[in-house]
C-alpha cells in the first residue's frame, strides 16, 4: 500500500468482512489489516491524515466485540503503533478525540511501561471531557496492582486526574483474587480469601486492613528495595479516601484471621507494631484524628467536584492566589 487512497479503497472489503464470526474477523484484523495500516503509515509523509482515515473502519470492526480478549490484544498493538505519532505530530483535537473514542485502553494502561505516553492519554482525555475509565472494566484491579507492585508513580498519575480510590464492594472478589494470587504477597494464596469471607468486618474495611498488612510486610522486609515506596503508597491511599481510620480492633481482627497463614520469616511482629506503623504512615502533621479531620473531608469534596467537571489537575493549577501549601495539600503531594 503506497498512499492514502488505497486505505480508503479497501474500506468496502473491510466492511464486508465483518459479516463473518468474530474469530474470523480477528484473524483478518491480525493477518491483513494491521499489516495494511503499518505499511501505509510507513510509506507516507501524511501520517496524521492516514490515521484520521483509520478510525471509521476500526470503529466498525471493533464494535461487535469490544470486550473480546483477542480484540484487546490487537487494539493494544494499534494504540502502541499510533500513539507516538499522535503525541509528536498531531495538534488536531478532533483526531485525538476520535483516537480516544475508538479504542479500549484497558490493556494499554495495564501493560504500558511509558509513563509519558500514559500521562498524555490522561491529559488529552480530560481536555476533551472523555471519562477514559468508563472504557476500563476493572479500574480497581489496576489500582490494586499498582499497590501490590508497588508502583507509586502510576498511582500518583491516576490521582492527579481523578478524585479518589473507590475500592468498590462489587469488585471485592476480583481485587482479593488479584491481591492474594500475586507472587509478591507472602501469604497462603489458597486460604486467605475464604478467611476474609469469615471476618465480621465489611468487605471494604477488611480489604483496607489487608492492604495495611501488605504494605507493612513490604516496608519491613530488609530484602525489599521498594520499602519506602510501599509506605508512601499506603499514605497516598489514605490521603485520597474519606473513610474513617482503621481501629486497633479492626486491625487486630484481621491479624487474628491471617496470622496462621503468614510466612514466619517475613512476619514475626505483633499487632502493636503494625498499629504504630499504620498511625505513623497515615497521620498528617503528626495528628491522628478520628474519624477524619474536617480539613481532609473538605479536600475530598473539592477534588471530587473538580474531577467530576474534568478540572483535575487543571483547576488547581489555575488557582493563582492560593497558597502553595494549600495547593500541595489538595494535590495529595507527599
Amino acid at each position: 500500500m503506497r498512499n492514502l487512497s488505497q486505505v480508503e479503497g479497501h474500506w468496502p472489503y473491510i466492511k464486508s468482512f465483518c459479516i463473518y464470526p468474530s474469530n474470523v474477523v480477528l484473524l483478518f484484523y491480525k493477518n491483513l489489516f494491521i499489516d495494511m495500516i503499518t505499511s501505509a503509515i510507513g510509506q507516507t509523509d501524511q501520517i496524521v491524515n492516514v490515521i484520521r482515515k483509520l478510525f471509521k473502519p476500526l470503529q466498525f470492526i471493533l464494535k461487535p466485540f469490544k470486550r473480546n480478549n483477542g480484540s484487546q490484544y490487537y487494539q493494544y498493538h494499534f494504540i502502541d503503533l499510533l500513539l507516538p505519532t499522535l503525541y509528536k505530530e498531531s495538534l488536531d483535537s478532533n483526531v485525538i478525540k476520535d483516537f480516544l473514542c475508538t479504542f479500549d485502553f484497558e490493556w494499554f494502561i495495564t501493560m504500558n511501561q511509558n509513563p509519558e505516553m500514559e500521562e498524555y492519554i490522561f491529559h488529552r482525555a480530560h481536555e476533551d471531557n472523555i471519562y477514559l475509565w468508563r472504557k476500563i472494566s476493572d479500574i480497581n484491579l489496576w489500582v490494586a496492582q499498582c499497590i501490590i507492585s508497588p508502583h507509586i508513580e502510576r498511582l500518583n498519575l491516576f490521582l492527579k486526574y481523578h478524585n479518589t480510590l473507590e475500592f468498590e464492594v462489587k469488585h471485592y472478589e476480583k481485587i482479593m483474587a488479584t491481591l492474594v494470587t500475586d507472587m509478591s504477597f507472602p501469604l497462603n494464596k489458597l486460604s486467605i480469601h475464604s478467611t476474609g469471607e469469615k471476618s465480621t468486618l465489611s468487605r471494604r474495611r477488611y480489604l483496607l486492613s489487608l492492604l495495611v498488612f501488605h504494605c507493612y510486610i513490604l516496608a519491613r522486609d530488609p530484602t525489599n528495595i521498594n520499602a519506602e515506596e510501599a509506605q508512601n503508597i499506603l499514605k497516598l491511599i489514605w490521603n485520597s479516601i474519606p473513610d474513617p481510620y482503621l481501629s486497633s480492633e479492626e486491625l487486630d481482627e484481621t491479624y487474628e484471621s491471617l496470622k496462621i497463614f503468614f510466612n514466619e520469616h517475613l512476619f514475626t511482629k505483633n499487632i502493636p507494631e503494625i498499629l504504630e506503623f499504620y498511625h505513623e504512615t497515615v497521620s498528617e502533621s503528626g495528628e491522628y484524628q478520628e474519624p477524619r479531620s474536617l480539613q481532609h473531608l473538605c479536600r475530598i469534596q473539592v477534588r471530587e467536584r473538580l474531577s467530576h467537571n474534568f478540572q483535575l489537575p487543571k483547576g488547581l493549577e489555575e488557582l493563582k492566589n492560593m497558597p502553595s501549601k494549600v495547593k500541595s495539600y489538595l494535590q495529595l503531594e507527599l
